[in-house]
């Protein structure tokens, strides 16, 4: 397996354990730390940089990463697995190091061998799959027309169950009919025979004592014929082991006489009335289980009889005490997060960063990133899920908004100036209507205001009115303006412009371009052949607050038409963000751009005035845009 290095460090920066197979070109570990982990882009697979392809693991339960680097023109399909591998292994020996040891890197003899051994073990399994072919079961098609076949039986044996389930019933409930209108045929039979004194009919007394419940699930009841009769009176056959009571039947149902509840004495019929310990006909239950009549009762199976006291039987449906008690006392402890876990919450800050107008796209990588990280941590006692992962998030927005290369205009002007003897140029691109202009004049005030000679290019061309708008505030900031006039060549427009200024001996040179949108191919071309010719020593992006997922079409395609159309491959430099006291705490903006280039944001533009431009308060964005 061709895998040129295996690192191990913490998240701390230190390196527990390297091995090189072969040298590294450069160092590609430092830009994915740079690039990626540190821009909270770890929830992406995969990074390459020059000819190499790295990917990574995280065991975030002890803050560690494993990052595995190759040649990216090579199809590894086994380093997912050996990732994998190495984790186990090298965690079976850091979960035994004392505490002190855990902070050093560890010696090649510890697991090197290891390390070794997993190497074998995939190639060997590389070679098996490689002198065996594959079964279509084992192939992806396969595998795909296999679920498929299972999840058809699986609901059409349900579908055949539930078929043969409602026949049953419909054949039961037609038994139960037929049986039910031979009954009504034999009552009204009797009836008549009764009325003529022919046929006398011997009625039995029923046991009503109530049975305890039957274990499992309920018994089914048979559904009975509609048709109500009612025994009552003499009977008129006998029995000679014992003596019964003759009983006529009544279709009309007997009229139940409410119960009076007070304190007076009860009468004797009324005692009578309530005395349960006899049967209607005047016979006692019986005490044994063993007497009862089974054939009476009316459910279709009996089991067995539930043991369950009437106390348990009366309990209402849900959790005892003492399990709520013993699921309360366990939340206690500590357990180990997983995707399940942090899915839910991620979600709903998702859509929150999204209605502060962050990027879609960014918004769902930034969660991906956050989850990543927290997935294996361990959840102390008493802490929220939601309090970590805004806690993470929070930490996560203030790495990215945080410039990862320090842009210090001033101290940059004075080195090109002592340096190479030239002026220090500025080209401000962008969209169209976002406000260039205005915020180059508030640049070019800022930089008077600390003792710097200004000079303004006019290299918008194109659009009617902004040669004239630019003079204006030349006047008023008494700062030379050098323009040709419209439909000249950009370029050489600038290049003479700044030719004049190292004349004069000026500091800084402010070039304005004219607003292009992202797709518009002639003038990106002009755009490029500008910063080409020129090499500007910044490319100032100005874009507006105001946007959402359209910020990052418009960085992505500015940087594409640069480093494609330019053999310098430049790219955005910093950003100047407008408007920004019009949009009140959607400041998503600002993630989403700095986010998308990795560039800093220089100045927020907060009014009409020169002195209406202001340094970016990180964590004042952080707070607004989890608020």
């Amino acid at each position: 397996m061709a895998v040129d290095n295996f690192t191990i460090f913490s998240k701390g920066g230190l390196v527990l354990w390297s091995h090189n197979e072969v040298d590294l070109v450069g160092n590609p570990i430092n830009s994915l730390v740079k690039n990626i982990l540190m821009e909270e882009r770890g929830g992406e697979n995969s990074y390459n940089i020059e000819s190499y392809a790295l990917k990574w693991v995280f065991a975030n339960e002890f803050g560690i990463i494993f990052v595995a680097v190759y040649q990216r023109l090579l199809q590894m399909f086994y380093i997912d697995k050996l990732l994998e591998l190495v984790k186990d292994r090298f965690l079976e020996i850091f979960k035994n190091l004392p505490p002190h040891k855990r902070d050093l890197p560890l010696d090649d003899k510890y697991f090197l061998p290891r390390y070794q051994e997993i190497i074998s073990e995939i190639m060997q399994t590389k070679n098996r799959s490689q002198n065996v072919p594959r079964t279509f079961e084992e192939t992806q098609k396969g595998s795909e027309i296999s679920k498929s076949k299972k999840k058809k039986n699986k609901k059409k044996k349900s579908q055949d169950q539930d078929t043969k389930l409602i026949i049953k019933e419909d054949e039961e409930l037609a038994s139960e009919e037929d049986s039910g209108k031979e009954e009504e045929a034999e009552v009204e039979a009797d009836t008549q025979n009764n009325k003529e004194g022919e046929v006398e009919v011997e009625a039995k007394p029923i046991p009503t004592k109530i049975l305890p419940k039957a274990p499992g699930p309920r018994p089914k009841f048979v559904k009975r014929s509609s048709t109500k009769t009612v025994l009552s009176g003499p009977a008129l056959l006998s029995n000679s082991k014992k003596s019964a009571s003759l009983a006529t039947v009544q279709t009309t149902k007997p009229t139940k006489v409410a119960r009076v509840w007070d304190d007076k004495p009860l009468s004797k019929n009324e005692a009578v009335s309530l005395e349960k310990s006899f049967s209607t006909s005047g016979q006692a239950y019986p005490e044994k289980e063993e007497d009862l009549d089974r054939s009476s009762l009316t459910f279709e199976k009996i089991d067995q009889l539930d043991e369950s006291s009437p106390e348990e039987l009366e309990t209402p449906e849900g959790p005892s005490v003492a399990s709520r008690f013993s699921s309360w006392f366990s939340n206690l402890t500590n357990r180990t997060l997983t995707a399940e876990d942090l899915q839910p919450v991620l979600a709903q800050f998702k859509e929150h960063l999204i209605a502060k107008n962050v990027a879609s796209e960014i918004a769902e990588k930034l969660c991906e990133s956050v989850l990543v990280n927290l997935q294996g941590q361990t959840l102390n006692s008493f802490s929220r899920i939601r309090t970590l992962v805004q806690t993470s998030l929070a930490a996560a927005l203030e790495r990215i908004l945080t410039p990862s290369k320090n842009i210090e205009i001033l101290r940059d002007v004075k080195a090109v100036n002592e340096r190479e003897d030239r002026p220090f140029t500025i080209v401000f691109v962008g969209v169209n209507g976002v406000g260039k202009s205005t915020n180059l004049a508030k640049v070019c005030y800022w930089l008077q205001e600390n003792g710097n000679k200004v000079s303004i290019v006019a290299c918008d061309t194109f659009r009617s009115g902004a040669i004239e708008q630019l003079q204006v505030h030349s006047k008023r900031l008494n700062v030379p303006l050098y323009n040709r006039g419209y439909g000249k060549d950009p370029a050489g427009v600038a290049k003479e412009g700044i030719r004049l200024a190292k004349d004069r001996g000026d500091n800084v040179v402010l070039i304005d371009t004219a607003g292009r949108m992202q797709d518009n191919l002639p003038l990106m071309q002009a755009l490029a052949k500008l910063v080409q010719v020129n090499n500007p020593d910044l490319i100032v992006f100005v874009g507006e607050a105001l946007v959402g997922n359209d910020a990052v079409d418009q960085l992505t395609k500015y940087n594409k038409s640069l480093i494609d159309l330019c053999s310098s491959n430049r790219v955005i430099d910093g950003i100047i963000l407008t408007k920004f006291d019009t949009i009140d705490d959607k400041v998503g903006a600002a993630l989403s751009m700095v986010y998308t280039t990795g560039s800093p944001i220089l100045f927020l533009g907060t009014g009409q005035h020169y002195n209406s431009l202001k340094k970016m308060n990180v964590n004042a964005v952080v707070n607004a845009l989890l608020r």
